[in-house]
């Protein structure tokens, strides 16, 4: 087992679980329906149009704020089954904004367990909106989008946080079921952010669980980029061994009727035909 994994295993055992958040406003900019379901999550519903910003309100408890958590999941009722509400199940979240009792609150670099390539979670609260985050590549599974304040926050009393989420890139590229969390404490540094499926098994120190585990974090930690990358190069340059089976001849070859079966004495050609007996 590599030093590595270990450490970061321990950093997010160690890691405190996010408290989710119940909405108490949502609205979507473009006709969609958002339903509050009862694990906390929001659904989109109705004709997904082509692009559409939410705005989520929600009331924070006084307490150390650190950071949010969006989760995205997949839900049967979307295309993929999502957790996009594009036909493949994917989408682009162009920016997230947010503030805090109507001033704007700072956000640092995101971070996420998955992002497609030229897609990266940072896109999501870099102030472009150009760039965007986006799962191409693991749709159909829940992904989790960790994002810092800039400056930790302790709240005296109730707060209000209104989140925007700006999904200009068209297409039908929103998120169908989305959830939010609340972070009292930085997440750890280490990479890849656990996703959902991951985190959930984190503590579970087995055999089996520890190798799915350590299996995980091989497919994502930085420092392991490049030996993914030499063993991709690797297959592309593996060319399987080719052996012909099969190939139609330019002409077709003469068949005959053999005397007696004897190949060696062919009697009448037989032609191509549907049989007399067939109208």
């Amino acid at each position: 087992e590599q030093p590595a994994f270990a450490a970061w295993l321990a950093a997010w055992r160690a890691a405190e679980v996010p408290a989710v958040l119940t909405p108490v406003a949502f609205t979507a900019s473009a006709g969609s329906r958002l339903a509050h379901l009862g694990d906390g999550s929001l659904l989109a519903l109705g004709d997904a149009p082509p692009s559409e910003d939410y705005v989520l309100g929600f009331e924070l408890a006084p307490g150390p704020l650190a950071g949010l958590v969006l989760e995205v999941l997949p839900d049967a009722s979307l295309p993929g089954p999502g957790p996009g509400r594009n036909e493949h199940g994917n989408f682009v979240l162009n920016e997230l904004t947010a503030t805090l009792d109507g001033a704007p609150l700072a956000l640092g670099p995101a971070r996420a367990d998955h992002a497609q390539e030229s897609w990266a979670a940072r896109g999501a609260s870099d102030g472009d909106l150009a760039s965007g985050w986006a799962i191409g590549g693991a749709m159909a599974e829940a992904h989790r989008l960790v994002v810092p304040l800039a400056e930790p926050r302790e709240l005296a009393s109730t707060a209000r946080l209104e989140l925007t989420l700006a999904q200009r890139y068209g297409s039908q590229h929103l998120i169908g079921r989305l959830r939010v969390a609340r972070l009292a404490a930085p997440v750890p540094a280490e990479e890849p952010v656990p996703g959902v499926a991951l985190l959930a098994r984190l503590a579970d120190d087995s055999p089996g669980a520890r190798a799915e585990n350590a299996s995980s974090w091989e497919r994502s930690a930085q420092e392991l980029a490049p030996v993914r990358a030499r063993l991709a190069a690797i297959e592309q340059e593996l060319v399987a061994p080719r052996a012909l089976v099969m190939r139609e001849r330019a002409e077709p070859r003469r068949t005959f009727l053999h005397e007696r079966g004897n190949f060696l004495a062919p009697g009448a050609e037989i032609k191509p035909g549907v049989p007399a007996i067939l109208p």
